[in-house]
């Protein structure tokens, strides 16, 4: 499994367009809103978790003065890249406070070793001032997120507490319906892979099951920097007896029945040198009252037909709203 090193974390974090509020302040005693809380299913060495630590930072307050002195002794400021060594393992006793942070990261490695070379990783970066927003874990996602609903939720039903999830691990396709029950509406799904049939497989299972993921976006990381955009999709082949060669998008007119002939459609886009590298997919869950039924959403039901036209028919109306009143902003600004 190829690693994300620190210039594909920077595009993946941009990619996600985090935005956060500062703390508030001591004395305000209004009511906290939930925090916003992601999942990382892939810690590795831990270059993506610090990029993500920074997209936040500005959120939580300020670690205690006996955290930042404890963390003093570990003072670094370099990122593994390759041919460079890791740091040297140093054991911080660093418990962040839960109920503090505004903005929080849940790390998860399947290797226990991983993880804890990760949160070493991150205790030398800049004096760990980042370590205090992550959570570390160990397992899969399947087992975080089962063990998260029973401790958060008083009955059975699952509850959404989770804004992203990014899921750089093999077969990402196993760990979609459980995500979509943890995932709030309009969250974002990040599914990093080696293959960009591994991305056409998420996207397989998302059409076929019936779940509430809309690609949005779909591009190649080069080991050069820069992005590439595919076009990855669903098509269903048109009858060739009837002279009507070729395909169409399984998503237009309806969109189209699992029983259909769907063949996948994964290309670069037009315009861009062909490079190697991992592949970034993105998908945006949507609002649960297109399904209509809360029920069905959360356990991959079946979607009324046209809801992934309906999701990005609107998408485009509130962008040329937008476009329309700073065209009249414009207008007026200028006298005419």
């Amino acid at each position: 499994m190829p690693q994300i090193y620190p210039q594909d974390a920077a595009t993946i974090v941009s990619l996600l367009d985090l935005h956060v509020s500062p703390p508030s302040h001591p004395d305000d005693k209004s009511p906290r809103p939930p925090p916003l809380e992601i999942l990382e299913a892939g810690t590795g060495h831990g270059s993506l978790t610090i990029a993500l630590a920074k997209a936040i930072h500005a959120a939580n307050p300020q670690p205690p003065p006996a955290t930042v002195s404890e963390l003093d002794a570990a003072s670094s400021d370099s990122l593994p890249t390759r041919g460079q060594p890791a740091p040297l393992p140093i054991q911080l006793p660093v418990t962040p406070i839960p109920e503090t942070r505004n903005a929080i990261i849940h790390t998860l490695d399947i290797s226990s070793s991983h993880s804890s070379h990760a949160k070493t990783v991150i205790a030398n970066f800049r004096r760990g001032m980042y370590l205090p927003h992550i959570s570390f874990y160990t397992g899969t996602p399947s087992t975080f997120l089962e063990s998260q609903f029973t401790q958060r939720s008083a009955t059975s039903a699952p509850s959404p507490f989770l804004t992203v999830v990014l899921l750089d691990l093999p077969s990402p396709e196993l760990y979609i319906k459980i995500s979509q029950q943890a995932m709030h509406s309009d969250g974002l799904l990040g599914i990093f892979c080696p293959s960009i049939t591994q991305i056409a497989e998420v996207v397989k299972l998302i059409k076929q099951q019936k779940l509430l993921f809309l690609l949005e976006r779909c591009v190649e990381l080069p080991n050069n920097g820069g992005v590439r955009s595919w076009d990855v999709r669903m098509v269903k082949v048109r009858n060739q007896q009837s002279g009507e060669g070729g395909a169409e998008d399984a998503n237009e007119g309806g969109g189209a029945d699992v029983g259909d002939d769907l063949k996948m459609v994964c290309r670069p886009k037009v315009g861009g040198m062909v490079v190697g590298g991992g592949f970034f997919a993105l998908f945006r869950k949507l609002d649960i009252m297109q399904s209509g039924k809360e029920e069905d959403a959360a356990g991959g039901g079946k979607l009324p037909k046209g809801v992934e036209k309906s999701a990005a028919g609107e998408k485009n109306d509130r962008g040329r709203t937008e476009e329309r009143q700073w065209t009249a902003w414009i207008r007026k600004f200028l006298g005419f």
